[in-house]
C-alpha cells in the first residue's frame, strides 16, 4: 500500500500526541522546544540520509511510498526525523516527571560501555574487511564512530541519568516499527555496507543510529529546556528561536517537490530492454571481473526503485534475481570464509524465492542454475542445479524461449559446458549459439 510508510510515521506519533495533555507532564508546553530540537538535529540527519541513499548504502521500495520528495529523499523518510524524536522526547519528559533515574555512577558505566562497544564494532568490522580485501561497510563505521564521539563528549553528564531509560524504554516501540520497516521492505539495505548480524530483519547498525539520534535530539531538548530560565530573558529566546523556526520551514518549502516523481524519466526509455541489457552485460562483464559487479547494482537498483510503474513492471522479479546473482558473484571475489558462505546464502535464498514465484520464468532458472552449477558441493545444490539445466535445455531445443541474444548466447554456452549431452543436443544448442553470435556481431 502506497501510505505504508506514512501510516507508521503517524502510528509513532500517535500516543503522544494524544498523552500530551494529561498528567504532570503538560508535553503540549513543550512542542516548541520539540520543534526547533528536531530541526537542529534532523537537517544533518537529513543530509547524512541522502548521501547514503546516493551512494546505495541503502534505498526504499516506491510500493511503499506516496511519492513526493523533499531534498531528495521521500516525504515520509523526512516525517521519520520528527516523528520518532517527537515520541522519544515525550518517554524522556515521563522518565524526568516521574524521576525514572538511574545513578550517576550507573550512567557513567553504561556511557562507558557503549563508547567501547561503538568503537570496538567499527575497529573490528574494518579489519574483517581489509584481511577480507572488501570495501569497508559505511553504515556500520559511520555510525559507530559518530555514536562514540557524541558519547565521549557526554557520557558523564548528568542528563544521561534520564537518557538510558529512555534509550531502554524506546526499545520495544523501535524494534515493532524497524521490523515493519525492514521486513516489508520499506527501507533496503546495502550488504556491502552493514556488518551483518541481524534482529530478525533489523540491521544492528540502527541500534546505534537510533542512539546518535535519539541522545542528539535529548541533548538539544534539554539544553533549551534549561536555556530561558539560565539566560533570564524569555523573549529574546523564543524570538531567536522562532527565527531559526522559520528558516528552517523556508529551507524546506522551497526544496519540497511533489511533481518529483511525476517528472521521472520516461517508463519506456527507462524500463525498457536496452538498460536491462545494460545492467545484463555487467552480469557477463562480473563473472570475470569484480569491479563490474557494483555497475551492474547500481543499474538494478535504480530500475527496482523507480517510482513509474513499479507493482506492474513484468521485469521487477528479474532484476531483483540479478542482484542476487550480483551478491552470489560478490561471494565469488570474498576472500573470508564466513563472509563468502554468508552471501552465498543469502543469494541462493533469494533466487529460490523468485525462482518459486516465477517458476516458469527461464531468464531466472538460467540465473540459478549458472550459480547453483558452481558452488560448492557441501551447500547439496547438485540435484536443483541439474534440474534447472534439464528444464532449460528442454526449452532451448524446442526454441521455445524468448532471450536476447546476448541471453541466448550465454544460455547455450552454459548448457554445452555443465551438461553432458546427446550429438543431436549438441548439435541444436551450437546452431543456437552460432545465430545469437551471428546476430550480436551484426548489431555491433
Amino acid at each position: 500500500m502506497k501510505a505504508t510508510y506514512l501510516i507508521l510515521d503517524l502510528l509513532v506519533v500517535a500516543g503522544p500526541l494524544a498523552l500530551s495533555f494529561e498528567g504532570s507532564v503538560r508535553y503540549f508546553q513543550d512542542w516548541f522546544r520539540v520543534l526547533i530540537s528536531t530541526l537542529i538535529v534532523g537537517t544533518p540527519f537529513i543530509i547524512w540520509d541522502s548521501i547514503f541513499t546516493d551512494l546505495g548504502v541503502w534505498g526504499f521500495n516506491s510500493k511503499y511510498l506516496l511519492g513526493p520528495k523533499i531534498g531528495g529523499l521521500p516525504l515520509e523518510e523526512v516525517l521519520f526525523f520528527f516523528c520518532v524524536p517527537f515520541s522519544c522526547l515525550f518517554i524522556f519528559r515521563i522518565v524526568q516527571e516521574k524521576q525514572i533515574l538511574i545513578s550517576q555512577k550507573l550512567s557513567r558505566r553504561f556511557g562507558i560501555g557503549a563508547l567501547l562497544i561503538c568503537l570496538l564494532t567499527a575497529a573490528v568490522i574494518n579489519i574483517f574487511s581489509i584481511l577480507s580485501s572488501r570495501s569497508c561497510p559505511l553504515y556500520t563505521t559511520v555510525s559507530g564512530l559518530l555514536a562514540a564521539v557524541l558519547l565521549l563528549f557526554y557520557f558523564n553528564k548528568p542528563v544521561m541519568r534520564a537518557f538510558w531509560p529512555t534509550y531502554v524504554i524506546h526499545l520495544a516501540p523501535f524494534l515493532l516499527v524497524n521490523g515493519v520497516l525492514t521486513a516489508l521492505p520499506i527501507v533496503v539495505y546495502n550488504s556491502d555496507h552493514i556488518a551483518g548480524p541481524k534482529l530478525g530483519t533489523i540491521p544492528v547498525e540502527d541500534l546505534i543510529y537510533s542512539l546518535i539520534l535519539i541522545l542528539a535530539n535529548v541533548l538539544v531538548f534539554d539544553w533549551l529546556r534549561r536555556r530561558p530560565s539560565e539566560a533570564g530573558n524569555h523573549s529574546k529566546f523564543y524570538s531567536r528561536s522562532k527565527a531559526v523556526l522559520t528558516i528552517g520551514l523556508i529551507t524546506a518549502a522551497t526544496s519540497f517537490n511533489p511533481n518529483s516523481y511525476a517528472t521521472a524519466a520516461d517508463p519506456s526509455e527507462v524500463k525498457g530492454l536496452v538498460t536491462l541489457d545494460q545492467g545484463r552485460d555487467c552480469f557477463f562483464r562480473a563473472i570475470d571481473d569484480e569491479a563490474a559487479i557494483e555497475e551492474g547494482e547500481e543499474i538494478f537498483t535504480k530500475l527496482i526503485n523507480l517510482p513509474i510503474g513499479e507493482a506492474d513492471n513484468a521485469d521487477s522479479h528479474l532484476q531483483k534475481m540479478y542482484l542476487s546473482v550480483f551478491k552470489a558473484l560478490k561471494a565469488k571475489y570474498t576472500l573470508w570464509p564466513q563472509r563468502k558462505l554468508s552471501l552465498i546464502n543469502q543469494a541462493l535464498a533469494e533466487m529460490d524465492d523468485i525462482v518459486s514465484a516465477y517458476p516458469n520464468d527461464l531468464e531466472v532458472r538460467l540465473l540459478r542454475g549458472a550459480v547453483t552449477s558452481n558452488v560448492p558441493f557441501f551447500l547439496n545444490r547438485s540435484k536443483q542445479a541439474a534440474t534447472d539445466r534439464k528444464i532449460l535445455l528442454n526449452h532451448l531445443i524446442k526454441e521455445n524461449y524468448q532471450f536476447t541474444p546476448a541471453v541466448q548466447s550465454f544460455a547455450a554456452n552454459f548448457i554445452l559446458d555443465q551438461s553432458d549431452l546427446q550429438q543431436d543436443e549438441r548439435n541444436s544448442l551450437t546452431a543456437i549459439l552460432n545465430r545469437a553470435d551471428r546476430v550480436i556481431r551484426a548489431a555491433r
